[in-house]
């Protein structure tokens, strides 16, 4: 293993774990699926970044999903699972109007406040990953939390950011 690789790997562990974990929900263990994405990146033979981290990560859950799909049903795993983790932190109604105004977003700006809120990347690693400067990714963060603000009911629109926060499926944090 290089010096490249074990100095990404203590840097962003964490971030693995988290990004797999919501993303993967009670379909594998997000420690598990962290150490095939380590794996997979010393196999590699291009650059080691958060680009390529990002692009190896989709590759691991659709595999990790792909092998769910061949013993569970899909849909059971979506719907089921994370609702019963999540509802401690939110009400079921509040849960349910919360992920049917994220599930309203475009995919862009779904991936954007899921980079910032659930896998807790700084704005200089968003702009790493997503080929932006900072500047550009604060503006972008701002307009999807403002358009998810105004998908959302009153009482909810007052503090999107935490809403957000609360819909974070798992339990690892970065």
């Amino acid at each position: 293993m290089t010096n490249q690789l074990e100095s990404f790997i203590d840097k962003y562990r964490s971030l693995a774990v988290v990004t797999c974990e919501w993303r993967a929900f009670e379909v594998a263990d997000p420690e598990q699926l962290a150490d095939e994405v380590f794996r997979r990146l010393a196999n590699s033979t291009r650059t080691i970044n958060l680009r390529l981290f990002y692009s190896v990560v989709e590759d691991v859950i659709d595999f990790a999903y792909r092998q769910q799909l061949d013993s569970n049903s899909l849909i059971l795993g979506l719907f089921k699972a994370p609702l019963e983790a999540m509802t401690a932190q939110q009400s079921p109604s509040e849960l349910a109007t919360s992920r049917k105004a994220l599930a309203r977003l475009s995919d862009r700006n779904t991936r954007l406040l899921q980079q910032f809120f659930w896998d807790e990347l700084s704005l200089a690693e968003m702009a790493e990953v997503n080929g932006r400067d900072t500047r550009t990714q604060r503006q972008r963060i701002d307009r999807a939390l403002s358009e998810f603000a105004s998908r959302l009911p009153a009482e909810l629109a007052v503090d999107p950011a935490a809403v957000m926060r609360r819909l974070h499926p798992g339990n690892h944090r970065r």
